[in-house]
């Protein structure tokens, strides 16, 4: 009989959270988030971990370079993906298949149903498919030779080192200079036969595994007003301050975990001031007289 994993998906606000809690009350579960952000310890209102202040993690069993992996319990739920590293820490979607595996076995064990929720979607991707580019690591010096490079050139090197990968990615991937670069990066790694008998190995392991994956979704004007609440909730819970906080104790604003906390409180406090100047805006037509 194949082992079970559910995977809840979709926007922002959408509601995953809540109906994962509901789900794993049902079907005997424990959560574990796929949040890009919600694994840096210290970063709690700005990612939206929601977490009351009575919650404290525990200790597991189950062990992520060679430590003890934390969870939290809520209403009697495990919750696992939350504070795994310090802000200063790298985190990526290979070292999150290796985290979410470990839970998902231990899962297993108590014969439980692990439900991903998320969240980020390359780290969804490296639960539920054989996505074993994740494993290969970063070039520093080949990024510092491309990164004041113009797309345009991006584009041309990396069609030259593979066309097929190029003809693959979307118009924004295409435009991206980050997905460009490790995109060319990809293309120029060495490690390429190891890769192939990993992806051997992860094909094998999700034949085993029966997954459903549930998206939510709901009309745009529905999910816009939920992460406008949102957002007054977080800045009313001082993400500002928390963000600043994490400043002052010695994290480096280039931090790839405080930019994305800047960003995405950036990003949605500009998107719900756009949202209401489109709902305030009346644009009245132009008379058939007019000379334009």
């Amino acid at each position: 009989m194949k082992e079970k994993l559910l995977v809840i998906v979709g926007p922002t606000a959408i509601g995953k959270s809540k109906l994962a809690l509901f789900l794993a009350k049902r079907f005997q579960g424990e959560l574990i988030s796929a949040d890009s952000r919600q694994v840096y310890r210290g970063m709690d209102i700005g990612t939206g971990k929601d977490l009351q202040e009575k919650v404290k993690s525990r200790k597991s069993k189950v062990k992520w370079k060679d430590k003890p992996i934390n969870y939290y319990e809520i209403e009697g739920i495990k919750l696992w993906g939350y504070d795994l590293v310090k802000p200063d820490a790298e985190f990526n979607a290979a070292f999150f298949e290796e985290f979410a595996w470990a839970v998902i076995r231990f899962v297993w064990k108590q014969n439980k149903l692990p439900i991903i929720v998320g969240g980020t979607g390359l780290y969804i991707k490296a639960i539920t498919e054989p996505l074993i580019t994740v494993h290969i690591p970063p070039n520093k010096l080949l990024r510092s030779r491309l990164k004041d490079i113009s797309v345009t050139e991006l584009q041309e090197r990396l069609k030259y080192i593979n066309i097929k990968h190029f003809n693959k990615m979307n118009n924004s991937d295409k435009n991206n200079k980050r997905r460009l670069i490790r995109a060319i990066e990809l293309g120029l790694s060495k490690s390429q036969i190891k890769e192939d008998l990993k992806l051997k190995q992860k094909k094998l392991l999700l034949k085993k595994i029966s997954i459903l994956k549930i998206g939510l979704t709901a009309p745009k004007p529905f999910i816009y007003k939920r992460i406008d609440r949102r957002v007054d909730k977080r800045i009313k819970q001082k993400a500002e301050q928390e963000v600043k906080r994490l400043l002052r104790e010695g994290c480096d604003g280039t931090f790839p975990s405080v930019m994305a906390a800047m960003r995405r409180l950036i990003r949605r406090r500009i998107s719900r001031l756009l949202i209401r100047m489109k709902e305030r805006r009346k644009i009245r037509p132009l008379p058939d007289s007019h000379p334009l």
